[in-house]
């Protein structure tokens, strides 16, 4: 499973759609989607999008796995 897959479950797992979760993290649900698609971003906007999903951002990236 890739990184945009887990931000998806992630944040269907807390009832977010991509608009309340771009709303948390101060960008776009353009972005969220691309995110989630697997498009590259910044690392603190990875750590952003953990903390408003109340996630480690070593679950998201698959570490362990």
């Amino acid at each position: 499973m890739d990184i945009g897959s887990r931000i998806r479950e992630a944040r269907k797992k807390v009832g977010l759609t991509q608009t309340g979760l771009a709303m948390r993290v101060g960008t776009t649900q353009e972005m969220i989607s691309h995110y989630e698609s697997g498009d590259d971003m910044q690392v603190s906007r990875l750590y952003e999008i953990a903390k408003a999903l109340g996630a480690r951002v070593s679950e998201l990236v698959g570490e362990g796995e």
